[in-house]
């Protein structure tokens, strides 16, 4: 039975839906920066755009010997695996499994665990696509509305901590600003990881447990689809109710030096930052110019 609930709480946790656990953890202090842009005609309309402001650690899980196999079925399926599954059905196989599965899936979850504590002994990467690339894309696309406001519609950008550790900034912004967005007018816009490839919009993340985004939003954006293995901040905004999109740039299956000390500026491709923030300033245009 424990091991049970233990799997439950760790799928809800991982994904973002339910962190009952975080105010029992050693905390540590981070802030959002928030700007507004108010419309030039009246406010009928609101658009989020969110990119988050730090960088992971690194490890032995985040090798190209590991991450290299999840960019392999992603170029065959679209879809990228998640190591997070592994953990999960061995908690499964803990609770449900005979004595030897069981004994073998409590190693893999000591092995899982190991993995995680080497990952919290290392520094953080320079984190230049991920996702220091998006943060400055970020303040360039609200100098370019600051200079040229939209006719209808708000825009509120949003620089998140905390992603790292399970999306907590966008949580916190939630909570604090959630009230005033209509889910009918507000359509939030995530950006994450834009220095490679090209833009892509996220149908879903996950595993362990698998969301997904409306297909009425996906179909917004007008841009080829990718279904990620972890997390990004939008989710959070999808599971708050509101219409949501993410933006990412997709290179050969999945994203460069993914959690990896070589995550640099000098490897960052610059023209695929500008396709994806040409593509999210054109979905908030859209969105602007669309009729209710």
């Amino acid at each position: 039975m424990a091991a049970a609930l233990a799997g439950v709480s760790y799928a809800l946790d991982f994904s973002g839906r339910l962190q009952w656990s975080r105010p029992l953890l050693p905390r540590g202090e981070a802030a959002n920066a928030v700007a507004r842009i108010h419309p030039h005609g009246r406010r009928e309309r609101t658009v989020v755009l969110i990119a988050h402001i730090d960088t992971a650690q690194t490890g032995l899980m985040w090798h190209p010997a590991f991450t290299g196999l999840w960019k392999k079925q992603a170029l065959r399926t679209g879809k990228s695996p998640s190591p997070a599954t592994v953990p999960l059905i061995a908690f499964a196989a803990a609770a449900l499994g005979p004595p030897r599965l069981r004994t073998a899936a409590r190693a893999v979850l000591g092995l899982s665990l190991a993995l995680t504590a080497d990952v919290a002994r290392h520094r953080p990467v320079p984190g230049a696509n991920d996702n220091a690339c998006a943060a400055a894309g970020l303040v360039e696309v609200v100098r370019d509305f600051a200079r040229e406001p939209l006719e209808r519609t708000e825009l509120i950008a949003v620089g998140v901590g905390c992603e790292e550790s399970g999306m907590g900034g966008t949580a916190d912004w939630l909570r604090r600003a959630g009230a005033e967005l209509d889910p009918e007018t507000t359509l939030v816009v995530g950006l994450d990881q834009i220095g490679a490839g090209d833009p892509h919009v996220l149908t879903g993340e996950g595993p362990p447990l698998i969301a997904r985004y409306r297909e009425e939003d996906v179909a917004l954006t007008g841009l080829p689809r990718y279904h990620a293995a972890g997390w990004t901040d939008a989710i959070m905004a999808r599971f708050a109710g509101l219409r949501t999109v993410s933006i990412v740039g997709v290179a050969d299956g999945g994203f460069p030096n993914y959690h990896l000390p070589t995550d640099t500026p000098d490897r960052v491709d610059w023209p695929a930052v500008d396709r994806c923030l040409g593509a999210a300033t054109r979905i908030v245009r859209s969105w602007d110019g669309a009729r209710d």
